[in-house]
């Protein structure tokens, strides 16, 4: 079975070093922009408009995507020069799965105000969405340029250098956004793993130590180090950070899961699952995650049946928890076992998370593992249209040609895929066996 994508991954277990994705609206301004009476500078400055817009925003959190989209509505009417409205409006957009919409509605809003910064960093986010890093790179860099105390955009950028395997660009990014005040976790989090990219481990691991004496009573720097020691091959170290973890905050589900994967890693496995279960017994617990976190292990063990029921009980707790959804649609058609279960699951994970990639890549999974070809191109031609430059799409279109017998488009779609993503180990691998092929 294919280890989760690192999307996934983070969506699932919180994991410290995962990429951390945030919402277009940005509400961390520069702190020396705010203004005497502490309004904040991107607000609308109308008093009626912005009393909208917060109330679009309280909707927004609450996941009323109409109510949020008539609030901000009206803000735009009501003051014609803010940008922050249409920012909301393109988070409604994104959140229905309309990245186009998104970007005209945050452009709209950097007409009305070409300095908004949200709006700025809006647009460089859809761009990062879709793909466009050669367009992102440029409008981030003049962010951080223009404001060096804008952590989002600093985060963004490191973020970038770190996903196009640049982190000697990141590393120092990373160093000047912990000069800025406010800097927290995420900050600390993305300078280690630009050490740790550059093969510098052990200093990433002091950076994590260091991140945990300034953030007390925060474990995810302890998270952090415990999932590093273990790349590393340090399995002893791994545990003890992790029980470090647990130690500062024992209510911590991340803690706990962290602690699990320290455990199945020193041949632990049934005090991990065990450890797991007993979570379930704790108030507020979200059962579904912890299920589905059980899900992983037996499926890394190769207990398939085990790990299939385990995903079944992720979604009888939560039937919306769409990793869930998508990891027995995955295992199903990686089984080729009931597929008619694993075209629902498949299909209702994309309907909570359309501008998942990954999810579209399980549907595309399923129906060729359906013998559907002709679908999955239907699929992905929709899904590469919007967003043009995944590779793991790509080598979906090409394995759909494959099996169509169209071995020049296999081939084409293949070497797109390897263009983005030189060191694609299945790309690679399907590239060799159709260079042998005629």
């Amino acid at each position: 079975m294919r280890p989760l994508p690192a999307v996934l991954a983070s969506i699932l277990l919180a994991l410290s070093l995962s990429a951390q994705a945030g919402p277009i609206i940005e509400t961390r301004l520069p702190p020396q922009q705010g203004a005497a009476g502490g309004q904040d500078p991107f607000e609308p400055a109308q008093p009626e408009a912005r009393k909208q817009w917060q109330a679009g925003r309280v909707a927004l959190g609450q996941g009323d995507l109409k109510a949020a989209e008539a609030a901000f509505k009206q803000a735009t009417q009501l003051d014609a020069k803010s940008g922050a409205p249409w920012v909301g409006l393109g988070d409604v957009a994104l959140r229905r799965g309309d990245i186009k919409a998104a970007l005209a509605s945050v452009q709209e809003g950097l007409k009305r105000d070409p300095k908004h910064l949200p709006a700025r960093l809006a647009v460089a986010r859809l761009a990062l969405m879709t793909g466009d890093t050669a367009r992102a790179e440029p409008l981030l860099k003049a962010l951080v340029q223009e404001e060096p105390r804008f952590l989002p955009a600093q985060v963004d950028l490191g973020e970038l250098y770190l996903n196009t395997n640049k982190p000697a660009l990141a590393e120092p990014v990373f160093k000047q956004a912990l000069t800025v005040p406010g800097a927290g976790w995420t900050v600390w989090q993305g300078l280690a793993r630009a050490q740790a990219r550059q093969n510098r481990g052990p200093e990433a691991l002091k950076t994590l130590e260091k991140a945990a004496a300034e953030l007390p009573g925060n474990a995810q720097p302890w998270i952090g180090a415990a999932e590093l020691a273990q790349s590393l091959g340090d399995r002893g170290a791994a545990l003890r950070h992790a029980q470090q973890a647990v130690k500062t905050d024992g209510k911590s589900v991340p803690a706990q899961m962290a602690l699990a994967d320290a455990l199945v890693a020193n041949d632990q496995t049934a005090k991990a699952v065990d450890g797991l279960q007993s979570l379930l017994s704790v108030a507020d617990v979200p059962a579904a995650l912890v299920h589905t976190k059980i899900a992983m292990i037996k499926a890394a063990r190769k207990d398939l049946d085990g790990a299939q029921a385990a995903y079944r009980l992720a979604l009888r707790a939560d039937p919306k928890y769409h990793p869930a959804l998508n990891n027995l649609a995955w295992m199903n058609a990686e089984r080729k076992v009931e597929l008619d279960e694993a075209l629902r699951s498949a299909r209702r994970a994309i309907e909570l998370q359309p501008n998942q990639p990954s999810y579209v890549d399980t549907l595309a999974f399923v129906h060729l593992a359906r013998k559907e070809p002709k679908l999955a191109l239907e699929l992905l031609g929709k899904s590469l249209k919007a967003q043009p430059n995944q590779p793991l799409l790509l080598l979906r279109v090409a394995q759909a040609h494959q099996a169509l017998d169209d071995l020049a488009k296999a081939r084409e779609a293949v070497d797109q895929a390897l263009k983005l993503a030189p060191q694609f180990k299945e790309a690679q691998e399907l590239k060799q066996k159709l260079g042998g092929a005629r």
